[in-house]
């Protein structure tokens, strides 16, 4: 399956770029997901461009739990 992903970003932390997208996640503390980019939020009822998100980096230097780098 891995021929299926494209490149790897680099995040930024800037926010949930993919929303929507079935995106491999790799976090800070190395723990590897694949997901829907933004569903684990909207599950709760939150957005994933909010603070609290692991897509939005709100501590320097970033959570363990943060998103490092994906790809779509």
């Amino acid at each position: 399956m891995h021929d299926e992903w494209g490149a790897w970003i680099e995040h930024d932390g800037k926010g949930c770029r993919p929303i929507g997208n079935y995106v491999h996640t790799v976090t800070f503390s190395r723990c590897e997901s694949y997901l829907i980019a933004g569903s684990e939020c909207q599950a709760a009822g939150e957005d994933p461009n909010g603070e609290g998100s692991a897509w939005v980096w709100d501590t320097d230097p970033p959570s363990q739990f943060c998103v490092k780098r994906y790809r779509i």
